[in-house]
Formats: structure tokens, C-alpha cells, sequence
């Protein structure tokens, strides 16, 4: 039963937040409409300031997440100067929050990697998650961005299932009972045996022999 108990301990400490296994994620937007150097893709072309494009990113967890760990954002983009004197774009979150400025895209086609800040990742909810981005430019004149694709890649930690890790320690209880009782009986059959008078002995000392 000993043994059986530890069973039972350690499938019960799978459920610890630190014991479940990460799990991946990832989510793309592609925009088509006006091929731009080899690459089919969208304009952002207008003025005022600022100048703002809105999207998203939905993610479907399955297993239900408890928690983002980290996520990664990758913005494929062309026309962007870079500079405060040209056309700057910036993005941010719904809400405003900066995270990240465009590089240089003048000459080429550029894909860029911004790390989701972590306050972000706390807006889930169990099985989905939506991350809204502004792309906006706030210099004055026109305002002018080739767009190919963004691409989120993210680790998540899955919320435990404990009522089907206490069913697996169940099972292993009931199977360390069940071979108990066997050895237990084949034990006792033994010593029955072994404390079972000899027959061939009985009778000759019943016979004098």
C-alpha cells in the first residue's frame, strides 16, 4: 500500500502550475492585393495624422491555456524610412501601448521580429485569445506602407486536468490492492502445503514402521 500511496502522491503532483508541459501556438494574417517586389501584399496609403490601420491575431488554445509564457511577433513590411523626418510607423496594442517602431524598409522588403510585451499576455481567457495591433503614422504628408504578412508564434502552459489524473491514481490504487490479494493468497496456500502433514509418513508410523 505504500507503494500505491506514492502513486497516488505523485499523479496528484502533476497538477502542480509548474509540472504541466508547454505548449505551442501560432497564428498568421496575410494580406493580398498589390504585389510589391516580388511579393504579394497590401498599400497603406493616405494621409493625416495619424494615419492608422487596424488587425488582429486570434488564438484558439486546445488544451485550454492557464498562461501565455512568452510570444514573438514577426511583421513582414516595405516603404518605412525609419526616420522621424520620413514616414514613421509605429506599433502598438489596442490600447495605445507602444511596441515597437518599423525599421528601415525603403530599399526592401523587411521582416521584423517584436516580442510581446508580457502585460499583453495576460489578456486571455481559456480557450482563445485576441491580440489587436494599430499600425499608425504620424508624420505629416502621405503616408505610404507596403504590408506582406504578420506572423505571432507563442508558449503556453495548458490548464490541468486533475480530475483525470486522480482517475489514472485510482486505477493504480485498485491495481496495487488487486495484486496484493493475489500474492497475499498464493502466500497462504503455501504455507498450507508446507504445514500439511506428509501422508507416506502418517501411515508408516501408524503401522509401527
Amino acid at each position: 500500500m505504500r507503494k500505491a500511496a506514492f502513486l497516488l502522491v505523485f499523479c496528484i503532483s502533476l497538477t502542480a502550475p509548474g509540472a504541466a508541459n508547454a505548449y505551442f501556438f501560432e497564428d498568421t494574417v496575410e494580406w493580398t492585393g498589390s504585389v510589391k517586389k516580388g511579393r504579394d501584399a497590401i498599400l497603406l496609403n493616405g494621409s493625416g495624422s495619424p494615419f492608422e490601420f487596424d488587425y488582429s491575431h486570434d488564438v484558439s488554445f486546445n488544451p485550454p491555456a492557464a498562461e501565455i509564457t512568452g510570444a514573438v511577433m514577426t511583421l513582414s513590411h516595405y516603404g518605412n524610412s525609419g526616420s522621424d523626418n520620413g514616414r514613421l510607423w509605429l506599433l502598438a496594442d489596442s490600447g495605445n501601448n507602444l511596441i515597437g517602431k518599423l525599421g528601415d524598409s525603403n530599399s526592401d522588403w523587411v521582416d521584423q521580429e517584436f516580442v510581446v510585451p508580457a502585460n499583453l499576455l495576460t489578456l486571455l481567457s481559456g480557450e482563445s485569445w485576441s491580440l489587436e495591433l494599430t499600425l499608425s503614422e504620424t508624420t505629416n504628408g502621405t503616408d505610404r506602407l507596403w504590408i506582406d504578412k504578420s506572423v505571432l508564434l507563442g508558449e503556453y502552459t495548458p490548464v490541468p486536468v486533475p480530475g483525470a489524473v486522480l482517475l489514472l491514481g485510482s486505477g493504480m490504487i485498485g491495481w496495487m490492492v488487486s495484486r496484493k490479494k493475489k500474492i497475499s493468497f498464493k502466500q497462504q496456500e503455501h504455507l498450507r502445503l508446507k504445514n500439511q502433514p506428509n501422508i507416506g509418513d502418517s501411515q508408516g508410523r501408524s503401522l509401527g514402521l
